[in-house]
């Protein structure tokens, strides 16, 4: 942390532990969301079974589809995050030199 400003030592690790609990929170989201699609579409995974489809093929398909989310989604998280950190940067310096002065 910055040495002319040690007060908010605190206040940083304090806001670190937030931010990762909301991930952790997140990502338990998503897991359940893909859960619960897989099984509302084993009805579909059955007629694909029936048809031939061997586990390996049926866990590939369920795979690619994750993936393709987790990609889009990731790419998403990394376009926004640029703007929204200038944003929170010109906050915070903005906020910290009206406080510090």
């Amino acid at each position: 942390m910055s040495k002319s400003l040690p007060a908010l030592e605190p206040f940083s690790w304090f806001f670190l532990a937030a931010s990762g609990l909301v991930f952790i929170i997140a990502c338990s989201n998503v897991a359940n969301l893909i859960l619960a699609r897989t099984v509302r579409r084993e009805g579909e995974l059955a007629i694909r079974a029936a048809l031939g489809a061997g586990a390996g093929a049926l866990r590939r398909i369920l795979l690619a589809e994750s993936l393709i989310l987790c990609v889009v989604g990731a790419t998403l998280g990394v376009i926004s995050a640029r703007p929204l950190l200038a944003v929170l940067a010109r906050y915070a310096r903005v906020s910290l030199s009206a406080r510090w002065i």
